[in-house]
């Protein structure tokens, strides 16, 4: 009976040695939190307030750094932090984008050569223009696409089957028009694609809402039509929907952190831990209403499940628009 305790005692004790160790594990230096695009667009603009949020309530010791790696439709910045496996120091944001480039053969690796470790905010896309463009509003732009599918030139980044070029490929089914055939120019972030419509040199950029924000609060480009399934809240309440325009398309997008290959569980608790923290903070909520976005939180397990169902959804779809490899 004794010797039974004892064992008893023993294992507890080894239980809770392990569960401590799990829960002290930190980062020994300084993290990299990567940016897949060039400054100004979606993936760094939400790296940045990320990284504020985490600075701002002090959830991280040790240097921490936002790194852009533009390019390669994001892969570059993915496979950077690919190249660290079994280093929990090196972390990126990444969102849809992640799945529809492993469906479209882009990366030279599969999204299950990184380890999503959360999933922080659901959120719709849009298509805007600069505020003097020759198009009065939404229903005058895709009634000139179900005219001529050439009539407009789009913009989107960061390449060739992401989540803005899904939506417009659903736009152009719902239009009865092939979306091979509209024009469309790929750049590597929305801030440049932004940049190409504020110059006249593109007539509709299809985005994430957090980049052109600012540019509407400015006067300089104004929201056109969302791609949800009903009206958004603040900012965008007075933004027609797709649908409501006779288009029947609509797409979610994803925001979450990813981080290398063979990471500890201790790691992956880690970082869980953290950004579970970082989501429940104020400054997060806020973010995510000013960004017409809605906040979540997925652990890495939760995330694992979530991206192979979406994985799945979304090659069904790429593959009837002829994106999928």
């Amino acid at each position: 009976m004794l010797k039974s305790l004892v064992w008893v005692i023993v294992g507890v004790v080894i239980l809770f040695l392990q569960e401590t160790a799990i829960a002290q594990w930190k980062p020994s230096k300084s993290v990299e939190l990567v940016a897949p695009a060039t400054p100004g667009g979606g993936y760094d603009t939400l790296a940045r307030k990320l990284h504020r949020v985490i600075q701002d309530a002090k959830l991280i010791t040790t240097p921490f750094n936002v790194v852009n790696k533009p390019g390669g439709g994001s892969g570059i910045g993915w496979g950077y932090v690919r190249q660290h496996a079994g280093d929990a120091h090196f972390i990126a944001v990444a969102s849809s984008t992640l799945l529809t480039n492993d469906i479209a053969g882009i990366n030279s690796f599969k999204w299950t050569d990184l380890t999503p470790l959360a999933v922080l905010s659901t959120e719709y896309l849009v298509y805007s223009a600069r505020a003097e463009n020759r198009f009065k509003g939404a229903k005058e732009l895709l009634d000139a696409v179900r005219t001529n599918p050439k009539a407009a030139v789009f913009a989107t980044a960061p390449g060739p089957g992401n989540a803005n070029h899904i939506l417009l490929g659903l736009t152009g089914k719902a239009l009865g028009v092939n979306a091979s055939q509209i024009p469309l120019v790929f750049f590597s972030s929305a801030g440049d694609s932004m940049t190409a419509a504020l110059g006249g040199h593109v007539d509709v950029v299809i985005s994430s809402i957090p980049p052109v924000l600012e540019q509407v609060k400015a006067g300089k480009m104004r929201m056109l039509a969302v791609g949800a399934p009903q009206r958004l809240r603040g900012e965008l309440a007075n933004v027609p929907t797709l649908q409501e325009l006779g288009a029947n398309a609509v797409f979610v997008n994803w925001r979450g952190v990813v981080g290398p290959k063979d990471l500890s569980k201790e790691q992956v608790r880690y970082w869980e831990d953290l950004l579970g923290a970082a989501s429940k903070t104020d400054a997060w909520r806020s973010y995510a209403e000013e960004t017409a976005s809605m906040p979540i939180f997925m652990d890495s397990a939760s995330s694992v499940r979530f991206m192979q169902t979406q994985h799945n959804e979304l090659r069904s779809v790429m593959q009837e628009l002829g994106l999928a490899k």
